[in-house]
């Protein structure tokens, strides 16, 4: 079942649906209502609309490991984040830029832009996502033969995954 974009009254529907989305079970608004996010349930995304309901480009899902356009894409996102305070999205897209970088050859780069996301996601308070994002710097830190660092990370990683017994990212450290 695909989400209609707009709002629906009594008896109107939307003219445009995005045929991707599927299960959508959460929306993020800001105070103008644009852009906003959808949060796809089960699927490891979100998606990003603008005010008039076309698709933005994110770095929410790492589908097919793309790292360039994965960094185009979280780059936009970021100054997105930035012009409309996202502090939470800016957190997750600065680990995504980080990871494009890493990928990209650019791991000390891209460990420290893990390590600046993490630390404004954590400014907002959630644990959620945290567990990945520590295992993509636990990636890069062993990337770089820092294998304690990384260890510690997983260590750090699969205790909030026991605390939270969320272990939707456990696979993540032990896969």
């Amino acid at each position: 079942m695909s989400f209609t974009l707009a709002a629906i009254s009594a008896f109107s529907f939307a003219a445009w649906a995005d045929p991707v989305l599927q299960n959508s079970w959460g929306v993020a608004f800001t105070q103008n209502a644009s852009p906003f996010w959808i949060a796809d349930n089960a699927t490891g995304c979100s998606t990003l609309y603008d005010g008039a309901g076309l698709l933005q480009p994110t770095a929410d899902a790492f589908k097919g490991r793309e790292p360039e356009a994965i960094l185009a894409y979280a780059e936009a996102a970021i100054a997105l984040c930035r012009e409309h305070n996202f502090a939470l999205w800016l957190g997750r897209a600065r680990v995504q830029r980080g990871w494009a970088l890493v990928e990209l050859g650019h791991i000390e780069e891209g460990a420290n832009e893990i390590r600046r996301g993490l630390d404004a996601w954590q400014v907002t308070g959630t644990q959620v996502a945290k567990p990945y994002f520590l295992a993509l710097l636990a990636d890069a830190e062993l990337r770089m033969g820092r294998c304690a660092d990384g260890l510690r990370h997983v260590d750090e990683g699969l205790s909030i995954t026991e605390k939270l017994s969320d272990r939707f990212y456990e696979l993540k450290f032990t896969g």
